[in-house]
């Protein structure tokens, strides 16, 4: 299935709703994303859903133990992780046309990457 195929098909229930014109917006949106833990993760998760088309993350924590109760990116199998990259993850799995990138940190400096 093409990227168009897919993309609408991924939010044809909520076409209705939205109309072409607001799944386009979704699908060219832009979403700078600050904290992937309780709130975030959820967060991240919906508009992964709806379609939006590009993330921009940020979250320098790692997946501890403490967070499996209250957290949805964190499982056993995430533990020590980071968040961040666990997050890519996430919403390549729901839509692989998504665009993303992250923050990477070196000498006290920060850079946007693309996700590759």
């Amino acid at each position: 299935m093409n990227r168009d195929e897919y993309l609408k098909n991924m939010v044809s229930r909520q076409q209705p709703i939205f109309g072409d014109e607001g799944c386009m917006k979704l699908r060219n949106a832009v979403v700078a994303q600050a904290g992937l833990g309780g709130v975030g993760g959820i967060a991240l998760e919906m508009l992964a859903r709806a379609g939006v088309g590009t993330f921009r993350l940020l979250d320098r924590d790692v997946f501890e133990i403490s967070n499996l109760n209250r957290q949805l990116l964190s499982t056993s199998e995430t533990l020590g992780r980071p968040k961040v990259d666990v997050a890519i993850e996430r919403i390549k799995a729901i839509n692989p046309h998504a665009v993303v990138e992250k923050t990477y940190q070196e000498n006290q400096r920060e850079y946007l990457l693309p996700y590759s």
